[in-house]
């Protein structure tokens, strides 16, 4: 009778502690101002270029009244092999809708540090314009993540999960 009751009371761990893992893809608090903080966790996205392997990104902005404040960050992480890291700072990130880019205000390297034995990750922190994405989410296209590479090459990611996160927020500014 014990084991029974104690592999039961595992049982609701597991499915408590499953709950919070797969917890709302956007976190929100109050901001001072009386808007609510944003942060929407890490997307990973797959990319297919011999410099950059993955891309992962996160989003921080405050609404206040269905209305994006200044700054909204942008944080994301190339993971790139040790060779080509004097070039990662030359890779260009940026949101998109296939059209136009949302417009940055700044770009920071934050950090690199080893992923491994062959590969870096190198984080980065963009500040973007407010108003240039509030227009982007409100047209209601699609976001995707567009990449520039040194040589000259492009590349444009779509994810699932990162278009159900952005399509949380439009909901979150109605």
């Amino acid at each position: 009778m014990r084991n029974v009751l104690l592999a039961g009371m595992v049982g609701v761990a597991c499915l408590v502690f499953a709950s919070c893992a797969t917890a709302n893809p956007i976190y929100t608090a109050p901001a001072e101002d009386g808007g609510q903080l944003c942060f929407l966790r890490p997307v990973e996205f797959a990319v297919g270029n011999p410099l950059v392997s993955r891309l992962d990104l996160d989003m921080t902005l405050v609404l206040h009244d269905g209305e994006i404040r200044q700054p909204v960050v942008m944080n994301y992480t190339l993971l790139v092999p040790v060779e080509g890291l004097a070039e990662s700072d030359r890779v260009v990130v940026r949101l998109t809708d296939g059209l136009s880019p949302v417009t940055s205000v700044s770009r920071e390297r934050l950090f690199r540090r080893p992923d491994g034995e062959f590969r870096m990750a190198v984080r980065y922190s963009v500040e973007l314009e407010g108003e240039s994405l509030q227009a982007l989410l409100k047209s209601g296209s699609s976001c995707k993540i567009h990449l520039e590479f040194p040589d000259g090459t492009e590349e444009t990611l779509e994810s699932e999960e990162f278009s159900r996160r952005i399509q949380k927020l439009r909901l979150m500014m109605l």
